[in-house]
């Protein structure tokens, strides 16, 4: 079938859509930390990388940098009126044709909570339409800013925690900087801002490894999918497969954290079914 509608969030889809691909032209206006967590394997294997982002309202210098690691390039695109508000994820597998989905999915953390619509496009009816969208995509990026983050205002340099889930983490942290895991290990938090958080476990003690950096898109994904859903596991939570999985590797901590919160207490704290949830 060359069309197939999709709705809901698309994050497995994404995924699905990376997987064994040898190219990625992906446009898509909006890029986070947060969408680039969600999908960092899938990424990494991409030969050839690329994304084209616009960079006046919510792409963040932190997020780009994140997709470069990555080894994507990256690039900005300011169009000559109005916004570029593209979301196509265009890929290619060796041996085969083109793929896309394309829809209203932007690379942020909404991939794993938003309901989004998106058309799956494959097979050959479709490829040469797809050759025509790769070359639109080419003609862009031939003119698109190699350095987008220098365009990007002050304040959206650095991802950092909401305001409203800011100020009760906060709060919480300054009173007690031990946060007590599931299974009651303390993971102590030496440094913390809206930037992150810089964590010492009893592992990380022994080892002299030094503090461990949480990011906020971590603590961000998972906190949307506790209010998409009333609860989150861990199983999810540290998931990477084409369920929507969340990919967030500093779990424990995380889910600790937000236990403290107070709107969020621990659904169950036993090993193979630890879970946090909205308090009733």
């Amino acid at each position: 079938m060359p069309a197939t509608v999709l709705t809901g969030p698309p994050l497995a889809a994404v995924r699905d859509l990376l997987d064994g691909a040898d190219r990625a032209l992906l446009a898509v206006a909006y890029l986070r930390p947060a969408g680039v967590g969600l999908l960092r394997d899938r990424l990494a294997g991409v030969a050839d990388g690329r994304l084209l982002v616009a960079t006046d309202r919510v792409t963040t210098a932190d997020g780009i940098a994140a997709a470069r690691s990555r080894r994507f390039e990256v690039r900005g695109h300011t169009p000559p009126r109005g916004a570029f508000h593209a979301k196509s994820w265009l890929v290619h597998r060796p041996g085969g044709g083109w793929t896309a989905l394309v829809g209203s999915g932007n690379c942020t953390g909404g991939l794993a909570v938003n309901d989004e619509a998106h058309t799956l496009l494959d097979g050959p009816d479709v490829q040469d339409t797809l050759g025509r969208l790769a070359m639109a995509f080419e003609d862009r990026w031939a003119a698109a800013d190699r350095r987008p983050e220098d365009t990007i205002p002050e304040l959206r340099t650095v991802d950092v925690v909401r305001a409203g889930l800011w100020g009760p983490l906060a709060a919480t942290l300054e009173a007690d900087p031990v946060v007590e895991t599931a299974t009651g290990a303390a993971n102590t938090v030496v440094a913390f801002d809206r930037t992150g958080f810089s964590v010492t476990t009893g592992a990380s003690a022994a080892k002299g490894s030094g503090a461990q950096r949480v990011d906020p898109w971590m603590v961000e994904v998972v906190h949307d999918h506790l209010l998409a859903h009333g609860i989150v596991s861990s199983k999810v939570v540290q998931g990477n497969s084409g369920d929507g999985g969340l990919n967030v590797k500093r779990s424990a901590f995380v889910l600790g954290l937000l236990a403290r919160h107070p709107d969020i207490e621990w659904a169950s704290r036993q090993r193979g079914s630890v879970a946090i949830r909205l308090r009733r």
